[in-house]
Formats: structure tokens, C-alpha cells, sequence
């Protein structure tokens, strides 16, 4: 059984990296207005997509300048047009973009705004289809919002659902907005490995005595099983409060300071496992790093640039998502570190070695985070 176990911990270590280190979820963000005789919009494409079917970083140096995007402005373009078409049965629809590009900015880095019309003899009639990056990546998502009779809508658009009726754009009870939500929490915590490794470093005393120092493993199941549901009821609690509090804009701090101190604890709770400094209640530090990563995990409601009546269903099946990702980790983890709590294999190479390791990548995320220089390449 503990050579077995041993060999499924160390698939388990092998497996989650590459989980996490994934690219990020590929979404756009298109924008409808209803206008008298036309719908206009404005559509936000990640240039990191781009650079991927487009080739925007023209001297391979891993940073697209504002240059570089506009030397490839006919390509964008060009490209754009080709993933959205209007079309009617008995009447002549265009989709107008203007030759000009403008660049935002979202959590997850920058992305060109294209601006265009959506016209029609009777623009209602008509059928939106969106074919943007499905032939390279069946995981892209339109996440559209449509502004129309005072209301805004929200829908996704993805390669089994790529057509919307525009005349039927009326909140439905199927919509896809809040199961796409749950797995893009899910997601958010896999594709996120700083919040992973915080997940593990947290279990991995879950199964020692405090008492000892984490030195001596826990006699039962019971003990062990306590301690780990309180620290991650903890870290749930608060999470759940500042993504609430960020996600209403009733609280924001800057990303790149946040990003800074996720990375911080991560380190400190690592450095924690090695020397032991707070034992009993850890628990509460574990509440106080979960108002951080809180902060993190409100990126992609902030991204969405949803209205407050469509929020609150929006902040739940994220939330949803996000301790169900967090679940499957602890489920995946917890019972591996219990089966094999008293063999020496654990404490030296998992435990301590592990959280060394941890603390060693956390150190230099936090320098990298914090004074914006790059030690690690992934």
C-alpha cells in the first residue's frame, strides 16, 4: 500500500504543474448597443491570442509593443472579420469595422478594441455568428453583453452555440452565462499554480501533530481531517468576502500589488511549515491570506464588466466553480498525504522538501511580482 501510495503522490506532484502551468482561458469580450437603425459594438481580443494566430511579436522578444500591433493592424482586422458574420435570409447585412485599434487592458494582460457596426434593413432579423479562434481553440468563449431597451443581457458565444438571434435577445432561463461562470472558476483555480501550491503547502501539516513541531504524525483520520477542514473553511470564508466586496466595486486595490502579496503568502506559509512559527491557530493567518487571494480571484468577474442586476448570479456560479476546483485539489491531496503521514519519504521529501521548494519559487514570484523583472521562465 505505501509503495503504491508513494507512487501515486508522485504522479500527482508530476501531473498538477502541467495542469497549471496551461495557457489561460481564451475569451474575448463583445459589447452590443441597439442603436435606431443600426447595433453598435466594440469587441476586446487578448493580444497574447493574437500573437498566436496573427504573429504580432515581430522581433521575438516576448513583449508586443504598441508599434508591433499597429504594423499588423490589416492582419488583425482582416482576421477579425472573418470570425463574425451577419446574416438574414432576404435581406443584405454588413459587418462594419473601423481601421482604427485601440488597447485595453484586463487582468490577464492587453487586448486590442475594435470598434464596428452591425447593419441591417431590419437589424433585429438578423443572426450573429462568431467563428473567432474555434478552429485553434475549442475552449475560446465570446463572452458578449447586449445593451438593448434600457437592459443589459449577457451570452456566450462557443463552437456548439455560435449563432445568437438577435431579435430574441431576451434574458433566458437556459442562459449559458452561469455554467460557463462554474467552469471558469474550476479553471481559474487549476490554470492558477500560485493558488494551487498555496492549497497544497495548507495540507501538508494537516496530517502532523502542531504540538510536535510537525514532527510526529497524527494517530487518526479524526484530528487530521479537523484541522484540514478548518483551515480551508478559513480560507473559503474570506476569499468569498473580498471577491464579493471586489466583484460590487465596493473595494479594489491595484492587480500587480495583489498578485505581489498572493505570492507572498504563499511564501510565508511555506517558510511557516519549515519552522513551525504559528502551529494551533493557523487557521486565522489562513482567513487573513484568503481576503488576498479573494482579491485575485475577482479578475474575471471585474473582466466581465457586468451590470449589478446581472452580478449576483454571475459572483454565485463563479463562486461555485472556484470551491469546487479548490475541492477536487483538496480531495485529490489530502487523503495521499493521510496514507503516507508516518513514512519517512513524507516528512523529508514531501513535507520539508516540499514546502522548501514552495518557499524557494514563492521567493522569487514575490521579487518578480513586486519589482517587475522576470526570474522564472515557465
Amino acid at each position: 500500500m505505501t509503495k503504491s501510495s508513494i507512487l501515486l503522490f508522485l504522479a500527482l506532484l508530476i501531473w498538477m504543474p502541467t495542469l497549471a502551468l496551461a495557457h489561460k482561458p481564451s475569451d474575448s469580450y463583445l459589447r452590443l448597443s441597439y442603436q435606431e437603425d443600426s447595433i453598435q459594438f466594440t469587441w476586446d481580443i487578448a493580444l497574447r491570442d493574437l500573437e498566436y494566430t496573427v504573429g504580432l511579436d515581430s522581433n521575438h522578444d516576448r513583449a508586443i509593443t504598441w508599434k508591433e500591433v499597429r504594423s499588423k493592424q490589416a492582419a488583425i482586422l482582416a482576421f477579425a472579420r472573418a470570425g463574425l458574420s451577419l446574416q438574414s435570409r432576404d435581406q443584405a447585412c454588413h459587418v462594419t469595422l473601423k481601421d482604427q485599434l485601440k488597447i485595453d487592458t484586463h487582468s490577464d494582460g492587453s487586448y486590442v478594441v475594435l470598434e464596428g457596426t452591425l447593419t441591417c434593413e431590419t437589424p433585429a432579423a438578423a443572426t450573429l455568428s462568431y467563428a473567432l479562434f474555434f478552429d485553434v481553440d475549442a475552449d475560446h468563449r465570446g463572452i458578449t453583453s447586449i445593451q438593448r431597451n434600457g437592459r443589459t443581457i449577457p451570452h456566450i458565444f462557443s463552437p456548439d452555440a455560435p449563432d445568437l438571434q438577435l431579435y430574441d435577445a431576451e434574458p433566458q432561463a437556459d442562459s449559458p452565462m452561469i455554467g460557463y461562470l462554474v467552469i471558469r472558476g474550476m479553471k481559474h483555480i487549476w490554470n492558477g499554480f500560485d493558488h494551487v501550491l498555496f492549497l497544497v503547502v495548507l495540507l501538508l501539516p494537516s496530517v502532523l501533530t502542531a504540538s510536535s513541531g510537525f514532527e510526529e504524525a497524527v494517530d487518526s483520520f479524526r484530528p487530521a481531517f479537523i484541522k484540514m477542514l478548518t483551515v480551508i473553511t478559513a480560507f473559503t470564508i474570506a476569499h468569498c468576502l473580498t471577491l464579493s466586496l471586489v466583484a460590487f466595486e465596493l473595494v479594489q486595490l491595484p492587480s500587480a500589488f495583489i498578485e505581489g502579496v498572493v505570492a507572498l503568502t504563499i511564501l510565508l506559509t511555506a517558510v511557516n511549515n519549515l519552522l513551525g512559527l504559528i502551529r494551533e491557530s493557523f487557521w486565522i493567518v489562513c482567513g487573513l491570506f484568503g481576503l488576498i487571494h479573494g482579491f485575485a480571484f475577482a479578475s474575471v468577474l471585474i473582466d466581465l464588466r457586468l451590470p449589478l442586476s446581472e452580478l449576483v448570479g454571475a459572483l454565485f456560479g463563479f463562486n461555485i466553480g472556484v470551491e469546487l476546483g479548490q475541492l477536487l485539489i483538496v480531495l485529490a491531496v489530502f487523503p495521499l498525504c493521510y496514507l503516507l503521514r508516518k513514512t519517512p519519504f513524507y516528512h523529508s521529501f514531501i513535507f520539508t522538501g516540499g514546502s522548501a521548494l514552495v518557499a524557494a519559487i514563492s521567493f522569487l514570484w514575490t521579487i518578480e511580482r513586486f519589482f517587475n523583472v522576470q526570474l522564472l521562465v515557465w
